[in-house]
């Protein structure tokens, strides 16, 4: 056999591992879109302080104030409590996830937070500030107490205070409190079900918030597990959390078929890395660990 003819068949082999190897790489992408298109989740949660345990307290931010939700499955349930102010602080009541701490309810449970409404009147007496607390359902309360004497000496004063008011004491060991401007707005045990604490939407354009230097969609939930502070989640749809990986994992400048196979990339990598964290009650975080995630900006 001569050189060219040498030459003719390695071509046409290199021709034919290219063919194949062409096929599979189809097969294989065939194999991701159909696994994305039938198995994508429809949201995500997103740990937000995978690299900042020790917090205290958040700060969020948004133009026209916030929701708080139940959160069922994927789905929002509107509870009728919209929080008109557009700077909260969340913050958790105690120091230790085990260590307990009291409120002073005033009055019933409701299961309408609208009924609440006329029971501020009745505590104009007392000197003490009360606000809304929700715990399967909505009541009137003072505190948070750090201790169980304490929370008893007030109850006690409220109700020399106040005649026809029944009150009781609430125990807590992860209760969050929101508050704005140095009052308290709203407190709710963290760990009871699933909340979310979401931007108000403005004339249908998309509802954002501010977080520590970060604009997000979405909304945020607050969790503390045992062992740990405030847990920052997050959750929002999955393809809006594409849209905040997409351009920090590779420059907008680059080929629109390269931004597109990333896309691709970052969706798969989120299906399949879906459970990575489902221990700390989210299922990626915004750190390199899992993919860059900056949100809304």
């Amino acid at each position: 056999m001569s050189f060219l003819e040498k030459g003719k068949g390695a071509v046409a082999m290199k021709r034919a591992f290219t063919s194949i190897g062409l096929a599979l790489s189809l097969c294989i992408m065939s194999f991701l879109f159909a696994y994305g298109a039938e198995n994508i989740p429809e949201t995500i949660r997103i740990g937000l302080t995978f690299d900042n345990p020790s917090l205290e307290s958040i700060s969020l931010s948004s133009n026209a104030g916030f929701d708080f939700l139940a959160l069922n499955g994927d789905e929002y349930e509107d509870m009728g409590c919209r929080i008109d102010f557009g700077e909260l602080v969340v913050r958790k009541a105690s120091k230790d996830p085990a260590q307990k701490v009291f409120l002073v309810r005033a009055g019933d449970v409701s299961e309408d937070l609208k009924s609440l409404s006329g029971g501020f009147s009745m505590l104009e007496n007392i000197n003490e500030t009360f606000f809304t607390a929700y715990d399967d359902g909505w009541f009137l309360s003072a505190g948070p107490y750090s201790s169980k004497s304490e929370a008893e000496s007030a109850l006690k004063s409220f109700s020399d205070a106040a005649d026809g008011i029944e009150f009781a004491l609430e125990d807590y060991t992860s209760l969050v409190v929101i508050e704005s401007g140095g009052w308290n707005v709203l407190a709710y045990d963290c760990m009871d079900g699933e909340h979310v604490i979401k931007p108000i939407g403005e004339n249908g354009e998309t509802s954002t918030f501010s977080y520590n230097g970060h604009n997000y969609r979405g909304g945020i939930m607050v969790k503390r597990f045992s062992g740990s502070d405030l847990t920052v989640i997050n959750h929002l749809g999955m393809d809006e959390y594409l849209y905040g990986v997409l351009p920090w994992e590779m420059s907008k400048n680059w080929p629109l078929e390269a931004l597109k196979a990333q896309a691709v990339a970052a969706r798969n990598f989120a299906i399949s890395n879906y459970a990575k964290y489902s221990h700390l009650g989210f299922n990626l975080c915004n750190t390199h660990n899992s993919q860059a995630y900056v949100g809304y900006d």
